[in-house]
């Protein structure tokens, strides 16, 4: 096998293995973010809101970061 069959099936290997990843992180994040966002009652999250009050924007910006990576990498496959 030559090295660019071996270059290309690393990437495919590793597109295969992002487009099961993206979406798996896109829902434990939402699942975070719902957790964070309703759980202020509890002392444990209120207080991780209180010491990073930028802590949704940053989680919805990772979120979006991976819808971003997910579509490119769909729209790749399909093109």
């Amino acid at each position: 096998m030559d090295l660019k069959a071996q270059v290309e099936q690393f990437f495919n290997d590793l597109k295969a293995i992002m487009q099961i990843l993206a979406p798996i992180c896109a829902f434990i994040g939402l699942i975070g973010a719902g957790i964070i966002y309703m759980g202020s009652s509890w002392p444990v999250v209120g207080r991780l809101k209180r010491n990073n009050p930028e802590l949704m924007d940053n989680m919805f910006i990772g979120m979006a970061v991976l819808l971003a990576a997910g579509t490119i990498s769909s729209l790749v496959v399909f093109s």
